[in-house]
């Protein structure tokens, strides 16, 4: 399985909303959070590909050269998985990014080889409490939180099916911001997979300070654990 499956990590967004300079370069306990997303990937597919911003190649490669190869990323998220798939040549792929670095290897893997054997395969958890559908500024209809499930990535899927949704995507003027839309847009099944309650994702300052604590948390438990 591994030698079929390529990991492509997106990596190219600016960090506006945190304001810290872009997301790849972030460290949590000293390790940026690209770094974090392709060793995540690098045990479980033949080689690891980054899109990152074009004013930080060297940047990147001096961060993780040696696990993975390094492209500039486009100017939206839609069209850096566009360039990650046509640089990209492997039939299973596993799309990953640095906004969500906490992603466990485990989690990569069961993602792979369930696009391997379904076609396309996403990580979802529910949420805790219902949620609420509106329309300008109305509640319009309400779902109980085991009705709807909230996505995450690491996200798997076949190379053709990919390549099919964002072709419609292109031929529609479709711009989504999860490429698993691409799909479902495109009538292509998915698997829904269970998320990790940790796999958070970084937008906001709110987010990184949540992001230290939990891996400072994880660090102590680790800690605590080869003590006893």
């Amino acid at each position: 399985m591994k030698q079929k499956t390529e990991g492509l990590v997106l990596g190219a967004g600016l960090g506006e909303r945190i304001g810290k300079g872009p997301k790849a370069f972030l460290r949590l306990r000293g390790k940026s959070l690209l770094r974090m997303a392709v060793e995540a990937q690098y045990s479980h597919v033949r080689r690891v590909i980054a899109a990152v911003p074009p004013s930080h190649l060297a940047e990147a490669v001096a961060v993780v050269g040696e696990l993975a190869e390094v492209i500039e990323g486009g100017q939206t998220r839609q069209e850096s998985v566009e360039r990650l798939l046509d640089y990209s040549t492997a039939p299973l792929l596993v799309l990953g990014e640095v906004c969500r670095p906490l992603a466990s290897s485990d989690l990569v893997r069961t993602i792979r080889d369930k696009a391997h054997s379904e076609g396309a395969a996403v990580p979802f958890i529910a949420p805790h409490h219902p949620v609420a559908l509106a329309e300008d500024g109305w509640i319009v209809r309400s779902f109980e939180k085991d009705q709807v499930l909230l996505p995450q990535s690491p996200q798997g899927f076949q190379r053709e099916l990919l390549e099919r949704a964002c072709e419609a995507a292109k031929a529609n003027g479709n711009q989504r911001q999860g490429t698993w839309q691409l799909l479902q847009d495109a009538g292509i099944p998915i698997r829904a997979v269970p998320g990790e309650e940790r796999n958070i994702k970084i937008t906001t300052p709110l987010d990184w300070e949540i992001a230290r604590c939990v891996v400072a948390e994880a660090v102590s438990q680790r800690i605590k654990q080869n003590v006893d």
